[in-house]
């Protein structure tokens, strides 16, 4: 079975390439997850074909590597034997999106030259070749010349979605205009490169690590003779474990609750079971209103990149939304099938997501959410004077007996008042006492945050 069919001239090559490099007849082979990249004007390399049958190859678990190049006497693109690989085990993935677990939250890396970090006055330096720490919330400066380029050395295994965020590019050169800065990031069959111009500040295209090994980011100008200095956050994708979602039998949902990085691609990744007929429903963040006060239009242009995404165990997207929609999706397929939910924001600009997810039964509906009770109406005041059994008070400044407090020191004391000695001290009130948390008459009916998402139980770095 073939699926998603391109030209077929290049399915061909596909089918008889993979089949003739290793012995034995494909049983299925997929391009859904791949994303042809053309090299060099005449060869297209296709990263993350699905393969059945092949080397023990499983469609849900294993991907192929295959480059086909442009063959001017027959008009046709022919498959590269020598550059066909073959990843194991690197399981459900679309996009930036890889589901498999990681050892570690964050990698670490080392340079080759010297960083700096912090406030300005408050600069702490990290020697080049000691250990650096990649993360969201700490961003460090190097400075290089054509002699002296920045090389870090990073150890990445299968799962790592890793990004790179530079700013403050600021180049240093004789020529006008000033010329760019080049970089490549190297590793076991990857090779990524580009350049980065002067007061550049991006983030770059998110990097899925298919095998484990060693990779290399190299940062030098273009002219040997500049100097260069950049900003540079590193961060990994894939930092949370994957969560399995289960709702309350009475309730049917869960509530989720993220914080994505800001200036670094991040995503949430759940396992959903679903029973034949039921449906997954997960709801998209509330619009803003001008009511609701606030910066709300940047909050809106914020949240309106935050994506969800639902695949099934053959990588296929079977459900999507973005842009306040709501993701629904019903199992129709008669068995009962795990899928893989994704949420992330598209541009890296640090949403936040929080709702309630829905597992329903075919035919069931979302339980309906109780009335909050009524406030108390206050009670009326008296249109005029009580009589409770005293003198009253008709209105007229003293007219009950009572002396009447105009702002002056009174001289009048009562039976209970008793003069203060001149040594006397107020007893200090212990410090271990604490207020009492204030309370709301309107009682809070939303569901309890039962099955919240697993922090990451690893140290960063390895």
């Amino acid at each position: 079975m073939l699926k998603k069919p391109l030209a077929v001239f290049l399915l061909l090559p596909v089918i008889t390439g993979l089949t003739f490099v290793q012995e034995g007849i494909a049983q299925e082979i997929d391009l859904y997850t791949t994303t042809p990249s053309l090299i060099e004007n005449n060869t297209i390399v296709f990263d993350g074909i699905r393969v059945e049958g092949i080397q023990d190859l499983s469609i849900e678990n294993d991907v192929v590597k295959a480059e086909f190049v442009f063959d001017p006497d027959t008009l046709s693109f022919v498959l590269d034997r020598d550059n066909v690989v073959f990843y194991k085990d690197v399981g459900v993935f679309h996009e930036l999106c890889m589901f498999k677990d990681v050892d570690s939250a964050q990698p670490s890396y080392i340079a080759t030259v010297e960083a700096k970090t912090g406030k300005r006055g408050e600069e702490t330096f990290v020697p080049a070749g000691q250990q650096i720490i990649a993360g969201e919330d700490t961003t460090y400066e190097f400075t290089i010349t054509g002699s002296t380029p920045f090389v870090a050395d990073f150890n990445l295994q299968i799962g790592n979605v890793i990004s790179f965020y530079f700013s403050s590019v600021k180049v240093t050169s004789g020529v006008k205009p000033r010329p760019n800065v080049k970089y490549g990031f190297t590793g076991p069959n990857t090779e990524v490169e580009g350049t980065i111009e002067h007061r550049y500040k991006g983030l770059l295209k998110p990097i899925k690590i298919l095998a484990d090994g060693e990779y290399q980011l190299k940062v030098e100008p273009r002219n040997p003779e500049d100097s260069v200095t950049f900003k540079l956050n590193t961060f990994n994708a894939n930092n949370r474990l994957i969560t399995q979602l289960t709702v309350d039998e009475k309730k049917k949902s869960q509530r989720l609750r993220e914080k994505f990085a800001k200036n670094a691609w991040d995503y949430a990744k759940f396992r959903v079971t679903l029973n034949p007929g039921d449906s997954l429903e997960v709801p998209a963040l509330e619009k803003k209103r001008s009511s609701d006060g606030g910066n709300w239009e940047k909050t809106n242009e914020k949240n309106q990149n935050l994506a969800i995404k639902l695949v099934d165990k053959t990588s296929h997207i079977v459900a999507y939304a973005d842009d306040f929609q709501i993701l629904r999706h019903q199992n129709t397929t008669g068995r009962t099938n795990d899928y893989y939910l994704c949420i992330y924001d598209k541009v890296g600009g640090g949403a936040d997501y929080s709702g309630y997810v829905f597992i329903l039964a075919e035919g069931e509906e979302k339980p309906k959410p109780k009335k909050p009770k009524p406030k108390p109406k206050p009670k009326p005041e008296p249109d005029g004077p009580v009589d409770n059994g005293g003198p009253v008070d008709n209105g007229g400044p003293g007219d009950n007996g009572e002396p009447v407090d105009n702002g002056e020191p009174s001289d009048e004391t009562g039976p209970d008042d008793e003069e203060i000695p001149d040594d006397f001290e107020f007893e200090p009130i212990p410090d271990d006492i604490e207020d009492e948390p204030p309370t709301s008459e309107e009682p809070d009916t939303s569901p309890p945050p039962d099955g919240e998402p697993q922090p990451f139980p690893f140290g960063e770095g390895q």
